[in-house]
C-alpha cells in the first residue's frame, strides 16, 4: 500500500494530477475540480509522489494538516 498525503491547490497555479503509477493525467490537476478547475476547498488525498513533494516546495500545492482525532470517551463504569 502506498502512502498518501492530503493537498490543496494554491491560487491559480496548476500541478498535474498523477495516477497510482505516477503518470500524469491529461487535463486533470491536483487539488482542483475535474471540469471547472476550481480549487477544492477541502483539498484531496493523493499518493505521496516526488512530483507532488516538488510542487509543495515550489508553492504550487499546499499540504493540508490532518484533522485531529477526537479522544475516545472514557467508558462509564456499570454499577452492580
Amino acid at each position: 500500500m502506498r502512502s498518501t498525503i492530503h493537498i490543496r491547490a494554491v491560487g491559480d497555479l496548476l500541478a498535474p494530477y498523477l495516477d497510482d503509477a505516477g503518470r500524469s493525467i491529461p487535463g486533470r490537476y491536483a487539488g482542483r475540480h475535474r471540469k471547472t478547475r476550481e480549487a477544492l476547498p477541502e483539498g484531496e488525498t493523493v499518493i505521496d509522489h516526488p512530483d507532488y513533494q516538488r510542487a509543495i516546495r515550489r508553492g504550487e500545492l499546499a499540504l493540508v494538516a490532518p484533522k485531529p482525532i477526537a479522544p475516545v470517551p472514557a467508558a462509564k463504569e456499570l454499577s452492580k
